[in-house]
């Protein structure tokens, strides 16, 4: 809805807004929601969470908005530049990108930014995994509102999970330790299994000398 929000706000639609402002902002160049003709011998197929049929994502209410950008791991490592302040970006980029970093609501596990969940660092594994449940994101939970929000924070965890019949996406910011990471894999796998993976993975990181 906020995709589809501000759209309207500004005249256009998502889309349309994403692909000609947006994305080139960032500096994406194999990222669309429309998939060229050219290049879809580049789009990865899905693979049905139930049946494991070879599958692409299909159109639904608000599709393009919920889940309808494809992207490459090289332009989401661009975004992870971005939302880290790396890279030469321009400084009206910067401020929107601090504004999704800020703080808005505190729940049982974590604040609520936008889009972003974000996790005090250092954080335990079984609270990073409730918190990423589907128990608890696909029904209401109890919150407080900041006011005025935190602002953005170093010694965090910023997290957010994606999915669909088909794929499933995760990416996680440490940045304290300088530490992004993507997942992009073309299965859904549990949010549990992801979680799982880049916690250990940053720990190895870490352990590093």
């Amino acid at each position: 809805m906020l995709g589809y929000i501000t759209g309207k706000t500004m005249n256009s639609n998502y889309k349309q807004v994403v692909q000609d402002l947006l994305f080139p902002m960032f500096g994406l160049q194999h990222t669309w929601i429309d998939v060229p003709e050219s290049k879809m011998a580049q789009y990865a197929w899905g693979y049905d969470r139930k049946t494991n049929a070879p599958i692409r994502m299909t159109l639904g209410v608000l599709a393009d908005e919920a889940y309808g950008v494809k992207s490459s791991a090289r332009d989401m490592l661009k975004v992870l530049d971005v939302e880290m302040g790396q890279g030469t970006d321009s400084e009206e980029l910067r401020k929107a990108v601090r504004r999704t970093q800020e703080g808005q609501y505190k729940t049982a596990f974590f604040t609520q930014d936008m889009i972003w969940e974000q996790y005090t660092w250092p954080t335990e594994l079984q609270k990073m995994i409730l918190g990423n449940g589907y128990d608890f994101i696909m029904k209401p939970q109890p919150e407080q509102k900041l006011s005025p929000p935190l602002s953005p924070q170093k010694n965090v965890f910023l997290n957010k999970t994606g999915s669909t019949n088909g794929f499933g996406g995760y990416i996680a910011i440490l940045p304290s330790e300088n530490i992004g990471i993507v997942v992009l894999a073309n299965k859904n796998y549990p949010n549990e299994a992801r979680v799982k993976a880049v916690y250990s993975l940053i720990e190895s990181l870490n352990s590093k000398p």
